[in-house]
């Protein structure tokens, strides 16, 4: 049995440093930030990847949130929609995309201040 855990063990070590060299995944690639958020905008939930495009939301203290944009190396940040109050506050939950369109939920906001179901494009047009 002890054999077996050894043998084992070096095959695993062997297979793991196999990929990391083939993957180009054996050296430590630096920490980059993509983007700074400044305004009170607080990133929420995490980010949907879509291509090389990262989509995300943001919660701002004195207000209403966005959905924006980001592509993967840093560059096209961009807010697609700013909320109003009247279409949500801020998201709340993960985006979802499917093909150009983003879908997620708000919290407060709407006429009865519970919160929205959106649908937004990629491009910021077509909220619903």
């Amino acid at each position: 049995m002890n054999k077996w855990i050894k043998k084992s063990f070096a095959v695993s070590f062997f297979v793991v440093g196999l990929f990391s060299l083939l993957t180009g995944q054996g050296t430590a690639q630096p920490f980059k930030t993509l983007h700074n958020f400044s305004g009170g905008g607080v990133p929420q939930n995490g980010v949907a990847l879509s291509g090389k495009t990262l989509y995300g939301t943001t919660a701002v203290t004195s207000g209403n949130g966005t959905v924006f944009k980001v592509d993967i190396d840093g560059t096209s940040f961009a807010t697609l929609h700013s909320f109003t109050g009247a279409d949500g506050t801020y998201s709340k939950g993960w985006l979802i995309v499917s093909g150009t369109r983003l879908f997620g939920t708000t919290v407060g906001g709407s006429s009865l201040g519970l919160g929205t179901l959106f649908a937004v494009n990629t491009d910021g047009n077509g909220r619903t």
